[in-house]
């Protein structure tokens, strides 16, 4: 048997790495038929509007006094307009679940830009009849009677212990 050079093996070796890269790198014709990918971007969302108590809230233009479903273009700005009915109050507003009552303006709720399907919830409860500051619902008469029987009290205390003695 012959013997093989360190050199020979070197170039047996080169040219066997050289083959494997060629045959691994060259670009293969693709096997399938031409492929095209589609997609389709909306040009409108939805945003259920969710309508609690007695209110409405207007949405370009169109007043909206129940929940419904309304289709606002893509990345464009919406305003929602709330208006409570005189008897009652907005106390909740809350966009895809996140509180945005504060971020109210004018009673206006601005998107500046719809980028999915989403869920504005307005809930609007009766105000209530608690008094203001300085009214009283406790008769004016019941403290005069209150004061009087107080003073009668305190008399007949300060009598009593002037008989005593």
């Amino acid at each position: 048997m012959r013997k093989v050079s360190t050199i020979h093996k070197n170039k047996i070796c080169a040219v066997l790495l050289i083959a494997i890269l060629l045959i691994v790198c060259i670009p293969l014709p693709a096997l399938a038929s031409d492929t095209t990918l589609t997609t389709t971007v909306p040009a409108k969302f939805s945003v259920k509007l969710e309508i609690e108590g007695n209110g409405k809230v207007e949405v370009n233009g169109k007043i909206y006094t129940e929940s419904a479903t309304i289709e606002v273009n893509r990345h464009t700005k919406t305003e929602f307009y709330i208006i409570s009915n005189s008897d009652y109050e907005l106390t909740a507003v809350l966009y895809n679940g996140k509180d945005v009552f504060s971020e109210l303006s004018d009673n206006t709720f601005t998107l500046q830009e719809v980028t999915s399907d989403s869920t504005l919830k307005v809930t609007f409860t009766p105000k209530s009849d608690s008094p203001e500051t300085g009214d009283s619902s406790f008769p004016l008469w019941i403290y005069a009677i209150l004061m009087i029987i107080s003073v009668v009290g305190i008399a007949f205390a300060v009598k009593k212990k002037n008989v005593v003695r």
